[in-house]
């Protein structure tokens, strides 16, 4: 499912489900912007019993609007047992997730583990 099918984009968030796992993928400048993008990511990622990979590789900025969606996302999955990891965090979000003090929540993993 991408959310933002047609005329590419520089900044979204998309998700779709890959040999058995949720692959949300964050692009660009992640902030309240992108309510409504993350709103529909997240009824999917909710749909889904699949392991969930957030990757972050290509955020330039994230405020905490994206920091409250990828809590979320992390609770989501949490709650329902299924793994989660952050796949190749940018600069951007391994800042902002230490400067918060989060920055063991996230299992991560480099682009080329996984899917």
């Amino acid at each position: 499912m991408d959310d933002n099918a047609g005329a590419p984009q520089p900044h979204r968030i998309s998700v779709e489900e890959i040999e058995g796992t949720m692959i949300v993928r964050l692009r660009g400048e992640i902030d309240a912007g992108e309510r409504d993008s993350a709103s529909r990511c997240m009824v999917a990622v909710v749909q889904s019993a699949a392991p969930l990979v957030i990757d972050t590789s290509e955020v330039t900025f994230i405020d905490s609007s994206g920091l409250a969606f990828l809590l979320q996302l992390q609770g989501v999955a949490t709650d329902a047992g299924r793994a989660v990891s952050l796949r190749d965090p940018s600069g951007a979000v391994v800042d902002l997730l230490a400067l918060v003090g989060l920055d063991n929540l996230f299992a991560t993993s480099p682009e080329s583990q996984g899917v």
